[in-house]
């Protein structure tokens, strides 16, 4: 566990740089890369949304879409999502 707590910091300081206007713009690309959607996917469980492990990536960004239409409360759940609970 030790281990992870740098990078745990890193990915801290990332996301405080976050802007509402950073997810409008990821929101609205129809079809982002692949890994956009694979972060999507990663970030949309740690939120607790029912993510399927064999979903397709298409199906997942549609959820992160829909997650992501109130820009300001999704990036307030990014910001404030306690990264010391995931088990």
């Amino acid at each position: 566990m030790s281990d992870a707590i740098p990078a745990l910091k890193r990915a801290e300081a990332a996301v405080n740089c976050l802007k509402k206007g950073h997810i409008t713009e990821m929101k609205n690309l129809g079809q982002p890369p692949m890994m956009v959607k694979v972060t999507a996917k990663a970030v949309m469980t740690l939120m607790g949304e029912k993510i399927g492990y064999n979903d397709d990536l298409d199906k997942v960004w549609k959820k992160a879409g829909q997650v992501m239409n109130n820009p300001d409360k999704f990036l307030k759940s990014v910001v404030g999502f306690d990264g010391e609970k995931i088990e």
